[in-house]
């Protein structure tokens, strides 16, 4: 009789407990959950199991089809925020399939343990499933390149103004002995700031790895960088000279463009001269052979 109970008990506790999955999965839209009672009869959950499989295969579809960046330069956050909803969505969606599955799974061991196809079924069930985990997992990421991309973008593009101002303060405070101390100041935060500019920079980098597509933008953003790199060095060059080692530096300068230009020069004469003198052995040459075709005497 205690006996007989406890398995009415069970077996009541049992529909609560597949009653209470039955209305959460009404809720959040996976429709016809038969997880009320076993059902002994093998066709029955086979189209059960099926039902599963069809609803794993649309959800791996929607995943693949999340992302759809088409033209990257109207990428804007608001867009990546979107790509993010939708994919927390079936990350939720997979978290309620897997509820709906196990507690079905659990009702339902022994009648799918009896028949092959039915575990057939099931190790396709499983596969499908870890697909759509993977394939939610890989969109993540490239929802996080997406965000890491326009972050580095927006820290990098606006600096031209901020390193013009940087070089302008580091020219005057170089003409002064005394702002030596500034001036050393000035270069290590140019230097913090440009290592800021080449981490975002590599994320930006490794974000197009996963995202092709950013490929133009980051066309855009390598120009930035080398510009935004050369006053980088120029600053860090910056140091005191009294007036007088300016003017000679000048001076050097300008007598080493001056060699150039007259090597270049000297460079542009010789190749005139070698051309006039080709072009004048050239009519030399056929002047030869037509005194031969008009049997004209030659020396």
């Amino acid at each position: 009789m205690m006996k007989r109970m406890l398995v009415q008990c069970k077996d009541a506790v049992l529909r609560a407990l597949l009653a209470g999955i039955f209305l959460l999965s009404s809720e959040v839209g996976w429709a016809q959950v038969d997880v009320l009672l076993p059902d002994s009869s093998s066709n029955a959950v086979t189209l059960r199991v099926q039902q599963f499989i069809d609803d794993l295969k649309t959800l791996e579809k929607d995943c693949h089809d999340v992302i759809m960046v088409k033209d990257a330069s109207q990428l804007q956050e608001s867009q990546v925020s979107a790509y993010e909803w939708r994919i927390k969505s079936m990350d939720e969606k997979l978290q309620t399939f897997n509820s709906c599955w196990n507690t079905y799974f659990i009702a339902q061991q022994y009648e799918i343990a009896a028949h092959d196809d039915l575990m057939e079924r099931v190790a396709q069930l499983d596969v499908l499933k870890q697909a759509v985990t993977d394939s939610i997992a890989a969109r993540k990421n490239d929802c996080a390149a997406l965000r890491d991309f326009l972050a580095s973008e927006a820290f990098i593009m606006p600096l031209d103004t901020t390193y013009k101002r940087l070089y302008s303060q580091a020219s005057k405070l170089s003409l002064i002995a005394k702002a030596a101390p500034m001036l050393e100041k000035l270069k290590a935060s140019e230097q913090m700031t440009f290592a800021d500019v080449s981490a975002h920079y590599a994320k930006a980098k490794e974000a197009v790895g996963l995202m092709p597509v950013l490929a133009p933008r980051m066309a855009a953003l390598d120009e930035k960088y080398i510009s935004l790199k050369a006053m980088s060095e120029k600053i860090q060059a910056m140091a005191y000279k009294p007036f007088i080692q300016r003017i000679k530096d000048y001076l050097l300068g300008f007598a080493a463009v001056a060699i150039l230009l007259l090597f270049f020069n000297l460079l542009v004469s010789r190749l005139v001269a070698v051309k006039k003198a080709y072009k004048s052995m050239k009519q030399y040459k056929n002047l030869l052979k037509t005194n031969e075709q008009e049997n004209y005497p030659t020396i």
